[in-house]
C-alpha cells in the first residue's frame, strides 16, 4: 500500500507499507577452518506523515514536510555447521531476536508543472533531515554449543543517528486516466550513503 506526496495544494497524507523477507549466507574463519550458517528472516516497515503545498507562482509550490518510519526485523535463532571444517566445541548458536528502528524526519518539496499542452508533467525535489530515536536496534545474544549456559550478549547500537535524503522525481499524466513516475533518492550521514529508484505506471479507474 502506497500513497505519495500530495499532487495537489493544501494539506495531505502520505504513507506506504512494506513487508519482506530476506536469505542470509555466512561464513566464519577458525583456525584456518570455515564455519557457515545460512538463515531466513523477515521483516516489515510503515511510514506515514503530513505535507502541505503553498502555490509560489502559477507552475511552482512549495512546503513542508513530516513523517516517522518505523521498521522491524525479526532474526531467528541459528546455530553454525562445523561439519565440513573438522572443528566442534566452536560453533556458535545465536538467539532470536526482533530488531526495531523508528526514525522521524522534517523536510521541504517543490514542484515545478512543466508548461506543456501535450503531457501534463511535474517535476518534483524534496531534501529532509532523518532522526533516529531509539538508542538501540536491540540486543544479540549468543554462546558456544558446548556452553550453552555461558551466553555473551552485544547491543545493537545506532550508528548513523542523522542522516540526510533527497529525492528528485518526474511524473508525466499521457491521459486522465494513465500515468508515469520515475524517481530517485540518495541519503547519507554519520559513515552511511545509500540510493535507490522508483519506476511505477498508474492508471486509474
Amino acid at each position: 500500500m502506497r500513497h505519495d506526496f500530495g499532487d495537489g495544494l493544501g494539506n495531505y497524507l502520505f504513507g506506504i507499507a512494506q513487508i519482506g523477507m530476506d536469505d542470509t549466507e555466512f561464513e566464519r574463519e577458525v583456525r584456518d577452518s570455515t564455519l557457515e550458517s545460512d538463515w531466513t528472516s523477515w521483516g516489515a516497515a510503515l511510514s506515514a506523515g503530513w505535507g502541505q503545498s503553498w502555490p509560489v507562482s502559477p507552475n511552482l509550490s512549495m512546503g513542508p514536510l513530516l513523517w516517522v518510519d518505523y521498521s522491524m526485523s525479526h532474526l531467528p535463532a541459528v546455530t553454525e555447521n562445523a561439519a565440513s571444517s573438522g572443528l566442534t566445541g566452536v560453533e556458535l548458536q545465536t538467539q532470536a531476536e526482533l530488531m526495531l528502528s523508528l526514525r522521524a524526519a522534517l523536510g521541504v518539496h517543490c514542484d515545478y508543472q512543466l508548461p506543456s499542452e501535450s503531457v501534463h508533467g511535474k517535476l518534483s525535489f524534496a531534501v529532509a533531515w532523518s532522526h533516529e530515536l531509539l538508542d538501540t536496534y536491540g540486543d544479540v545474544a549468543a554462546s558456544f554449543v558446548q556452553w550453552e549456559r555461558q551466553s555473551f550478549s552485544a547491543a545493537a547500537d545506532v550508528e548513523s543517528r542523522d542522516t540526510v535524503l533527497a529525492t528528485v522525481g518526474f511524473k508525466a499524466h499521457f491521459t486522465p486516466s494513465f500515468a508515469a513516475k520515475v524517481s530517485a533518492t540518495v541519503q547519507g550521514g554519520d559513515g552511511i550513503f545509500g540510493g535507490g529508484g522508483e519506476l511505477s505506471l498508474q492508471w486509474s479507474f
